[in-house]
């Protein structure tokens, strides 16, 4: 009894607030190997569905963000859209050894400021202790610089000390023919 009590907490938790269960053998659909359960979709909607509404890039790990990336390209590839990959790495400015915890702090004000400068449709994720990959979608080079400006100048609003600068690399998402065909 215990244990269906515990899942049925843990369900309502993951669907969000005003949320309630009733755990039950016959629908428990948090196990993976259940397939033939039977529901509609407007429940396994709600199951999928995202209940946190946040500004700013849309932030995953980086196994998700490979996932995420690849359906982006294969987007790309179909409906031509723009679309453009970036990478954010921060510069130690001193040639002595910096603190890791200053690292961390910096890195963590960069994710912050990528974060707030970027739109909802976008991906980002930290790739390393130094830098963050971006996934921008709708969006050409030639926008770009206004993208760069935008975080640069909210970290620098954030930053706590001038050791770092950010440096950015960019390049568009296009998926080769080459890579389809599987050449």
């Amino acid at each position: 009894m215990y244990n269906a009590a515990d899942k049925a907490l843990y369900f309502s938790k993951r669907n969000g607030k005003n949320s309630y269960y009733f755990y039950g053998k016959a629908v428990n659909l948090d196990q993976e190997d259940n397939h033939e359960t039977v529901v509609d979709i407007h429940q396994l909607e709600r199951l999928i569905q995202d209940r946190k509404s946040f500004a700013g890039s849309y932030q995953v790990d980086y196994k998700e963000f490979q996932r995420i990336y690849n359906f982006i390209e294969r987007c790309v590839e179909r409906t031509h859209q723009k679309a453009q990959l970036m990478l954010v790495s921060l510069q130690d400015n001193h040639s002595d050894r910096v603190s890791q915890e200053l690292l961390e702090s910096e890195i963590q004000n960069l994710e912050d400021s990528i974060v707030r400068s970027l739109r909802r449709n976008d991906v980002s994720t930290r790739y390393s202790n130094r830098q963050i990959l971006v996934v921008l979608i709708d969006i050409d080079g030639n926008k770009m610089n206004i993208v760069r400006n935008r975080i640069s100048e909210n970290y620098k609003e954030s930053r706590k000390n001038d050791c770092y600068t950010i440096a950015f690399e960019q390049m568009p998402i296009e998926r080769s023919v080459r890579r389809v065909r599987g050449c």
